[in-house]
């Protein structure tokens, strides 16, 4: 018999304004989706570091700080850091109905809380540790790749966020495919709420400086397109570890002046570039979905991803947004200038980008996900 009232214990690590990448994004957006069914109850558990001083949230979900220092210098100090997380999260007093889990950072307490308590776990895969860590750190990639084979096997059900993901979880960890659902992701901004005049020929990127996100091709696409186009504008938001390899390439490629790094801004100030670009970019080497090129589709500007981008797999090449070969600084660069150059092109993807990003919806992402949570009770 299902609860009158639904109560799910969930474990999330970034909340606005401390977000740090697509999980983060994910979790503020489903809490707050789910929240107008009163149905539902959610105790969300996050780092206390990572919480506003002033965070008002609906009744039904209650945020529940947890006091962890978050190792950053080293990947050995933030997976001392998680697992310390997790094992208070483990002792709580918290009786719900359903935990669920977001990536490795919640495995180990959702586990413990599954055996304790006799309860259905959920895990969402937004990615894999490979994916994310690439070649830039194998000794990690190890032991957190070993706690994520614990979760894939130990959970009730698993969402992730596109056919690419459901393919690779059922390929490296053998995981029935009848228990992984498919729930694409949705954007973070609103359509139509500016109406901002475009820059010429201004170009961005968002996301983290990290060995997976293939930055450095959009430097050596630049370079050409520089060429052809000398008053294009490449902005580059975002922070991560190549933060500094990434300004050094473009100084050795003598194109710094036309490269801005903003590092870390507002969302507010990220939605105001994605309306001013002519293009948004996302040369990703591993991308399981891509909110970045789903914001661009919202807002209308035209956008450039690779071809196995999980994004990339319910919309059209060269109708609703062009799709690259990953790795591939010559395949990018005549994405770029083949939409510099085509008015047509470019109206076609800002419009039909558009149209398809309203398939996209946080409202039925909440109601698919409450259907899971139903389902196992």
């Amino acid at each position: 018999m299902v609860p009158k009232t639904t109560r799910i214990l969930m474990v999330g690590w970034g909340w606005p304004p401390h977000i740090e990448g697509g999980l983060d994004t994910h979790i503020y957006n489903l809490t707050s989706a789910l929240s107008t069914h009163k149905d539902i109850h959610i105790d969300l558990f996050l780092p206390k570091m990572n919480i506003p001083e002033q965070n008002r949230c609906p009744d039904n979900i209650k945020i529940h700080p947890i006091d962890t220092k978050i190792g950053k210098n080293t990947t050995d100090d933030l997976i001392t850091s998680v697992e310390i997380y997790n094992n208070k999260i483990s002792t709580t007093r918290f009786k719900p109905d359903i935990v669920h889990v977001h990536d490795w950072l919640g495995i180990e307490a959702g586990i413990a809380l599954k055996k304790s308590l006799n309860i259905p776990l959920i895990l969402t895969v937004h990615s894999l540790e490979y994916m994310r860590t690439i070649i830039d750190n194998p000794q990690s990639q190890g032991h957190i790749s070993k706690i994520e084979e614990k979760g894939i096997k130990d959970a009730d059900n698993i969402i992730t966020v596109s056919r690419l993901m459901k393919e690779e979880i059922i390929n490296r960890y053998n995981k029935p495919k009848d228990k992984i659902t498919v729930i694409p992701n949705g954007p973070t901004f609103k359509d139509g709420t500016k109406n901002t005049e475009k820059e010429k020929n201004l170009i961005v990127y968002c996301g983290r400086l990290a060995g997976q996100k293939g930055v450095e091709y959009l430097l050596l696409a630049a370079k050409d397109i520089l060429k052809n186009h000398p008053n294009t504008k490449f902005v580059i938001i975002g922070k991560g570890y190549m933060e500094k390899q990434l300004k050094d390439l473009a100084q050795l490629l003598g194109i710094d002046n036309s490269i801005q790094f903003t590092g870390f801004i507002p969302i507010e100030n990220i939605e105001e570039y994605y309306h001013k670009a002519e293009i948004v970019v996302a040369p990703s080497i591993y991308e399981p979905f891509g909110i970045s090129i789903l914001d661009a589709l919202t807002v209308g500007t035209p956008a450039i991803t690779t071809k196995d981008a999980g994004i990339a797999e319910d919309l059209t090449d060269r109708i609703d947004i062009l799709k690259i070969e990953k790795r591939n600084s010559e395949s990018l660069k005549n994405a770029i200038s083949s939409i510099l150059e085509d008015e047509t092109l470019k109206t076609t993807l800002s419009e039909n980008g558009k149209c398809a990003s309203k398939n996209y919806s946080w409202t039925n992402i909440a109601k698919n996900t409450k259907d899971i949570y139903l389902n196992l009770l």
